[in-house]
């Protein structure tokens, strides 16, 4: 009774939360909580319920119109709109001048400036979200943030699509929305387009429409999926690894194909033509640094350190050996850790199946046990991964060997999970942060709603995982990248370009006066090297004068010749780490004590005040954050 009762009146109570929602974030609102908001943050509130107030139009359109006829778009529309929403209360929310800023950077400048030498291992992701930051032709970190908000959702709906062929649409719909609470607040760690996603919904693209054409066996799906394949390959070159899918796919799934050789051409032809496209690209752009080998993100560096022992710098090391030396370890890992989980998991399914008043306890009970054991161990995020592994286990010792869809699914996300991080000197933590789990956890937890097994209450372990999933994720405040807890983050910048953006008082303070003495000081004839603070080439709108934006990750040789060379005018350099979550305040100041990454690279900042101190650059601005020294003769 209650459910149907919750059915017949679900448009209306949805209707009643976003007007309540909306309410609540009006500017109207904001100004009576906050009177001394400011004009411009005033400015930013309104136009974001603007924003907010067309999107609750268009979704409760959308969602009455299409439940009304029964659309299959339902689902996937709903599910694109829920991810949207989540998003919009974390996607403006902190501030870090480094990871973010090196992409953004490469990102801006790949359309508006050095072409060539932007144009490396990861063009593609540049490119793509270079084009969608340059359609407002001003910077805007704020706007970089938009494109992510509306971009991220749609993983939701191709893995939808793709796990609907095989499961109920309500399935598939809840094994998503669940799936995505896992990853959201804990590992969508960046909230901008760059060489993590992007290559990986390709790889979902690819996969989606070649299932497509197992169906209708018609060419365009087989050529999309080949072309979707080759373009992942230009937005992070080590996803070259997606070359064998077709391949082994065929193998194992379409053994007995007439077709297959036919199939074969036309898959690698259109693959091979989007491989070919891109470089006719690069040629014409004139980007010999791809191939170039002292660029540090070439095709000819990547196999050079890959296959020599080599590294970057101290810090970074991306030789076979050592990545597989990482790897190892973390599988290992990973495989210690799945034991617990398959004991609580077959434990409790089974007791469950078999005394029935045991199921409406013991979800609750697995779900905090792995909360305990998740909190006793020091590999937190290998530890949430063996738990999917743990239930796939259990989903294909009992059903894989009857269920060719199940074999089919486990093959093609495992695939993307692997690829998604192999040449990632972050291991299966890359995995997590890209999205590349995300298939694969909806579609074990589809898989387990669906499957009705003779000996074990599948749904247990969907209820425990959920009780697990909602924990781990409401236990602490969110905390954005490089920033501290978001309840301290409400402090609005009045720079322009970082208008509607939040952090802490104390940063947004000594940001907005670094930049408004930046513009003064700094002439459109200088030369301005910035030290390991990529994010103000974007802010400042300044071209960068060395090959790679954050200048931490070059080669400290190659770095001196590239800064002699071009002899910088201007160099800007921090007062502490930027990487700390802490800074500007003085409890961040022991991070560069402690950090690996700090520590290894003390040299280059032991080069920057040799070269200021002898080339006549003095200081002409300074705060608890940022320095600016400038060539008296300038």
């Amino acid at each position: 009774m209650l459910y149907k009762a919750l059915r017949r009146y679900e448009i209306l109570m949805i209707s009643t939360f976003l007007f309540i929602w909306l309410c609540l974030i009006s500017p109207f609102n904001q100004k009576i909580i906050d009177p001394e908001l400011s004009v411009i943050e005033l400015e930013f509130i309104f136009s974001r319920f603007l924003v907010l107030v067309i999107w609750v139009i268009i979704f409760l359109t959308g969602y009455i119109l299409l439940k009304k006829n029964k659309k299959d778009t339902f689902f996937p529309f709903v599910l694109w709109n829920i991810i949207f929403f989540l998003l919009t209360f974390t996607f403006n929310i902190g501030f870090d001048l480094t990871d973010e800023g090196w992409q953004l950077s490469k990102s801006w400048w790949s359309i508006h400036g050095n072409t060539t030498g932007n144009f490396d291992l990861i063009w593609g992701s540049s490119f793509i979200n270079g084009l969608w930051m340059s359609i407002p032709s001003r910077v805007s970190l704020i706007w970089s943030r938009f494109g992510f908000l509306l971009f991220f959702p749609f993983f939701s709906t191709v893995i939808y699509y793709i796990l609907k062929r095989y499961y109920a649409g309500k399935y598939v719909f809840w094994g998503v929305v669940i799936s995505f609470l896992f990853f959201y607040r804990n590992f969508l760690i960046y909230p901008y387009i760059n060489y993590y996603y992007l290559p990986v919904f390709f790889v979902l693209l690819s996969i989606l429409f070649l299932l497509n054409y197992e169906d209708n066996l018609k060419l365009k799906h087989l050529i999309l999926s080949g072309l979707f394949a080759g373009i992942s390959i230009h937005m992070k070159f080590t996803f070259i690894l997606i070359l064998p899918v077709y391949g082994i796919y065929l193998t194992l799934f379409e053994v007995d194909n007439p077709n297959k050789k036919r199939s074969v051409i036309i898959y690698y032809s259109a693959l091979l033509s989007a491989l070919i496209t891109g470089f006719i690209i690069l040629t014409f752009a004139g980007s010999d640094t791809f191939f170039d080998k002292d660029s540090r993100l070439s095709i000819l560096t990547m196999f050079n350190t890959f296959f020599g022992s080599k590294k970057i710098n101290s810090s970074l090391n991306y030789s076979f050996i050592h990545l597989t030396y990482v790897y190892s370890k973390d599988l290992g890992v990973m495989i210690l850790h799945l034991i617990v989980p398959l004991i609580l998991f077959i434990s409790g399914a089974v007791l469950s199946k078999k005394y029935i008043f045991l199921k409406y306890f013991s979800w609750l009970l697995i779900g905090i046990l792995l909360i305990v054991y998740k909190e006793q161990t020091d590999n937190n995020f290998l530890l949430v991964v063996s738990i999917f592994f743990a239930l796939d286990i259990i989903l294909t010792a009992l059903h894989g060997s009857k269920n060719r869809e199940i074999f089919k699914l486990n093959y093609m996300f495992l695939y993307v999970f692997f690829v998604s991080f192999l040449g990632s000197g972050m291991s299966i933590y890359a995995a997590l942060i890209s999205g590349g789990l995300f298939g694969f956890s909806a579609f074990i937890i589809t898989a387990l709603l669906s499957v009705r097994p003779e000996k074990l209450d599948f749904r247990i372990l969907v209820y425990s995982l959920i009780v697990f999933i909602l924990v781990i994720q409401f236990k602490k405040e969110f905390v954005a990248y490089r920033d501290i807890e978001s309840r301290y983050l409400n402090a609005m910048f009045k720079s322009p370009e970082l208008s509607g953006i939040y952090s802490f008082k104390e940063r947004v303070d000594v940001v907005d006066e670094f930049i408004s003495n930046a513009k003064k000081i700094i002439s459109k004839d200088d030369k301005v090297f910035i030290v390991g603070m990529p994010m103000f080439y974007y802010i400042l709108n300044i071209e960068p004068v060395i090959s790679e934006p954050y200048d931490l990750i070059l080669g400290l040789d190659q770095l001196k010749e590239e800064i002699k060379e071009q002899d910088p005018s201007v160099i800007i350099t921090p007062v502490q780490s930027p990487r700390g979550v802490y800074w500007p305040l003085e409890r961040n100041i022991s991070f560069s004590l402690k950090d690996k990454f700090e520590i290894s690279t003390r040299k280059y900042h032991e080069f920057y005040g040799s070269y200021i101190s002898e080339n006549g650059l003095i200081k002409v601005f300074s705060n608890s954050m940022f320095q600016i020294y400038k060539k008296e003769s300038q």
